[in-house]
């Protein structure tokens, strides 16, 4: 009898805890998120028979804001997302000229990012959701470039959007607060300008192709 009764109150209270984790999942949250964005944008620069390839990288410090809502059906949860966040630092690369007396070079920065998105996942444990994330992102490019044969900074800005997909796990850990790691990726269109040197002419033509790698790691407060 004891046996009897000693299994059914840790099967409610199993029940129980499980019921609490779901609800706590479901409705609206917000929080902060922070993490390297491992940035790469490759760029070709062509002036008649010169060339030059790039592969601008670098590790930018990504810090936002985030909100959504979302709603858990049994095991399944669906819900929509909107990051914003900024970056910090930027990507240069410089190439030799086969005359070797210039060194054109080409920097990278991208101030701001907005990412909204679908969040798709499932209770893999009572407090556990494992989800993907599938959007778009807008981003703001600015940078500058130097011709290969002249001298001279031309200065570029473009805002651009990219398709984006993004895998991460959260965690409750406490009937409020959670906290979540994920990765997004993104890839963005290639965007071509022209570099215009000293002497005021545009003669070199780039075209930049930028990827984010986001690392993101965050706590949320869970209405």
């Amino acid at each position: 009898m004891k046996k009897i009764i000693t299994i059914s109150v840790l099967s409610l209270g199993t029940a129980s805890f499980a019921a609490v984790s779901a609800k706590n999942f479901t409705g609206s949250y917000v929080g902060l998120t922070m993490g390297p964005n491992f940035f790469q944008s490759k760029a070709y620069q062509t002036y008649s028979n010169e060339f030059a390839d790039y592969n601008a990288s670098s590790t930018l410090f990504n810090y936002g804001v985030y909100g959504g809502y979302g709603v858990l059906y049994d095991q399944l949860y669906f819900g929509g997302e909107l990051l914003i966040s900024a970056n910090y630092g930027d990507a240069k690369s410089v190439h030799q000229n086969h005359a070797g007396a210039i060194t054109p070079s080409i920097s990278v920065k991208e101030p701001y990012s907005v990412i909204p998105a679908f969040r798709l996942g499932t209770l893999i444990l009572p407090k556990f959701l494992a989800f993907i994330k599938l959007g778009i992102t807008g981003s703001q490019f600015k940078g500058s470039a130097t011709p290969l044969n002249g001298t001279g900074t031309t200065i570029y800005k473009k805002n651009m959007w990219g398709p984006s997909v993004g895998v991460g796990g959260e965690i409750l850990l406490t009937e409020t607060l959670s906290a979540r790691a994920e990765y997004i990726y993104t890839t963005y269109p290639a965007y071509k300008f022209s570099v215009t040197s000293s002497a005021g002419i545009s003669s070199d033509q780039i075209k930049i192709k930028p990827r984010d790698n986001r690392l993101l790691f965050g706590l949320s407060w869970n209405f």
